[in-house]
């Protein structure tokens, strides 16, 4: 896929990140929280010198990011890496303030400054990178399809062109895009909260459910007696986190870090104690910059 977008003059900018970064060779590093190891007026100085990193993303994403009712702590992936930039810019992961982000609002929250970053299962498009800034990709994905474990009608994207198979997606997503390409015809109902997709194709007013596979993936792992995946992943996406619009100075201290964590296996940590720990896959690992 082509992007006429930042993303791809990411690499320009690469090479100024050791001199922003400074401190950020290992995950493990002590992360100095003074403003002034950051460029003056820049994004990161101005998260320091606050203290806090205020963070969007999701309560219920399975593996990425879920909020646990009794603690209140969000754990998963994206958790982990939101940490990570909260210790490099503040001195301490524990300094975040989280906001529950929808698909439908993540956009309007980084475009209003109501968050510093949205770190939430958020797809690079072209479309969105007119209107904000995106860092990675840091984990690809492919859409798949979620069914009953007793349905066998659905075996492939394409059979979906049939209008009498059922078809639930999240509001504010790519997939119902990605859907028509491959079955114009599909009967696709959009819901604020995907909890009801999948709750829909247990109780069977929806046939299939389509989404990411990584998170479906979670999704099945909770009931695998009632639910399975088809197995039949018909994209490559990009997952990406979401900042304002050219930032580009913030934008290449976070590409660094995340590139660091890359090489020096901190994502692959994140990756076998969160996804990797239910899907027993080998992970695809991202090139940052690199758009599929």
């Amino acid at each position: 896929m082509q992007h006429r977008t930042k993303m791809k003059a990411m690499g320009s900018v690469l090479a100024v990140a050791a001199l922003l970064l400074s401190g950020c060779s290992s995950s493990d590093d002590a992360a100095a929280p003074a403003e002034n190891n950051f460029p003056a007026d820049s994004t990161m100085a101005k998260i320091a010198a606050k203290g806090k990193l205020v963070v969007g993303t999701a309560y219920d994403t399975p593996l990425f990011s879920v909020k646990d009712p009794t603690t209140g702590e969000i754990k998963g992936f994206d958790a982990d890496f939101s940490r990570l930039v909260a210790e490099k810019l503040t001195g301490s992961a524990d300094n975040i303030e989280w906001i529950e982000t929808s698909g439908e609002n993540r956009m309007p929250f980084i475009e209003s400054g109501k968050v510093d970053i949205v770190i939430k299962t958020f797809t690079i498009t072209a479309e969105r990178d007119e209107r904000i800034d995106f860092v990675g990709p840091y984990y690809l994905v492919g859409q798949d399809m979620l069914v009953r474990k007793d349905y066998t009608t659905v075996t492939k994207v394409e059979d979906l062109n049939d209008p009498a198979i059922k078809v639930c997606d999240g509001t504010g997503t790519v997939t119902s895009e990605n859907i028509r390409k491959k079955a114009p015809n599909a009967n696709i109902t959009e819901v604020d909260d995907t909890n009801l997709c999948v709750e829909g194709v247990k109780d069977g007013r929806f046939d299939v459910y389509v989404d990411d596979d990584a998170y479906l993936g979670g999704v099945v792992a909770l009931t695998p007696d009632e639910i399975k995946l088809v197995g039949a992943p018909f994209t490559q996406e990009g997952l990406g986190w979401g900042i304002g619009n050219n930032d580009t100075v913030f934008q290449t201290w976070l590409s660094d870090l995340l590139k660091t964590a890359i090489e020096d296996g901190t994502w692959a940590k994140y990756y076998d104690t969160s996804i990797g720990s239910v899907l027993g896959t080998e992970p695809q690992v991202p090139t940052v910059g690199v758009i599929p």
